[in-house]
């Protein structure tokens, strides 16, 4: 359960920068949509809407703010098991995605990282996720890899 007063607080800014009144009706509303919600995923979508859109966000838009965070971090995720499958073969590993490959590169590179344990890898997923997720500008080049590694897992 979220912090009602932060909430309201949160919905009286973005109502005044897109301006728009918000009776006590609709605060109800979106209380209703996002109650179950924690304090930092609302405060993190009202940030988004107020950063990128041009009018008063409707709650599934608040919504997906918040559900596309947690899909990215399950990106990021997947990735690193690509990541993972790449490292049995570092000498040829070849990340097709730009941002997974300058995570590597960041973190010692391909051949590196193979040479490290099982519990020096599960440390570094951590630096991995973050710098995948700074380091990607776009949301396809999990695809790319994903799709390579599915097509050798074949033959």
């Amino acid at each position: 359960m979220i912090d009602e007063d932060l909430f309201r607080t949160n919905l009286t800014v973005m109502g005044e920068l897109f301006a728009r009144e918000v009776s006590p009706a609709l605060a109800k509303i979106y209380w209703n949509a996002l109650c179950g919600y924690s304090d930092d995923e609302v405060r993190g979508a009202t940030a988004k809407a107020i950063e990128t859109l041009r009018f008063f966000p409707k709650p599934a838009e608040l919504i997906e703010f918040i559900v596309g965070g947690k899909m990215d971090a399950e990106r990021a995720y997947e990735t690193w098991a690509v990541v993972m499958k790449e490292l049995r073969d570092a000498e040829n590993a070849d990340f097709r995605s730009k941002a997974t490959q300058r995570a590597i590169d960041i973190m010692g590179g391909a051949v590196y990282l193979s040479r490290l344990s099982h519990r020096e890898l599960e440390f570094k997923k951590k630096e991995f996720i973050e710098i995948y997720d700074f380091e990607r500008p776009d949301k396809t080049g999990i695809e790319h890899d994903r799709e390579r590694i599915g097509k050798e897992g074949d033959h």
